[in-house]
C-alpha cells in the first residue's frame, strides 16, 4: 500500500453495490449512461480514484466501494 495526498478537486462519486466480478457494468453505466447525459465532462487533469473501505467484501453481493471520477 501507498499513501499519496490529493488535492482538492470536484467529483462525482459513485457507490458499487455487488461483487466486484460486476464493476465492469457500473463503469458502463458512469461512462455509457450518467457522463454523456450529464452537464459534466471528465476532468484528466485530475486523478480518478476509488475508495475499498470496511463495506468491501470481493465477493458479497452486498459489497460496496466507491469510484471518484473527477469533472470539470
Amino acid at each position: 500500500m501507498v499513501t499519496h495526498e490529493v488535492a482538492a478537486h470536484r467529483y462525482a462519486v459513485f457507490t458499487h453495490r455487488n461483487k466486484l466480478n460486476t464493476l465492469g457494468s457500473t463503469y458502463d453505466h458512469i461512462y455509457k449512461s450518467w457522463l454523456p447525459t450529464s452537464e459534466h465532462e471528465r476532468d484528466f487533469a485530475a486523478p480518478y480514484l476509488e475508495f475499498y473501505g470496511e463495506r468491501f467484501a470481493v465477493d458479497k453481493a452486498d459489497s460496496e466501494l466507491e469510484i471518484w471520477l473527477p469533472i470539470k
